[in-house]
């Protein structure tokens, strides 16, 4: 009977990126009930809204200092690459930072965020015909990285 309305993809990107990181932090409030609706509000947002935008307030957290908001954020960006567009690998300098920062937490060797980190690489794998080479750009000195991008 009623039709959900559709809503702009730029004011989806627009409300992840002001409302995502305070709701991100609130996934790790002391009031039980609080934490439990933001990390479905951030799960929901991962879901719904596969955008780079999402990704990069995600990847903040998953750098973040408390093991168990980076977690749950990188768990989040699991989520987010499989409900991915084939798109969404296309940009260099995002697909470039995802990489970089699921480099980081494997070399960080820490279990609980390793083992969300694979399937992201497994899917970044499946979505770049050239991830060695993109891979190998990510990893590279950021200054050697721009100097090689001005080249091009």
């Amino acid at each position: 009977m009623f039709s959900r309305p559709t809503i702009p993809q730029d004011s989806l990107q627009e409300f992840s990126a002001q409302i995502l990181p305070c709701v991100l932090l609130k996934t790790q409030t002391d009031k039980n009930f609080i934490a439990t609706i933001a990390k479905r509000a951030v799960s929901a947002i991962s879901e719904a809204t596969p955008t780079h935008t999402t990704c990069r307030e995600l990847l903040s957290g998953v750098q973040n200092k408390s093991l168990q908001l980076g977690e749950f954020s990188i768990e989040n960006v699991s989520i987010l690459t499989r409900r991915a567009e084939p798109s969404f690998f296309d940009q260099s300098e995002e697909a470039a930072n995802l990489l970089r920062v699921v480099a980081q937490v494997i070399e960080s060797k820490k279990p609980r965020l390793v083992k969300h980190a694979t399937p992201i690489l497994q899917t970044c794998l499946k979505q770049m015909p050239d991830f060695a080479a993109r891979l190998a750009h990510a990893l590279a000195d950021p200054e050697e990285s721009k100097q090689d991008d001005q080249r091009v």
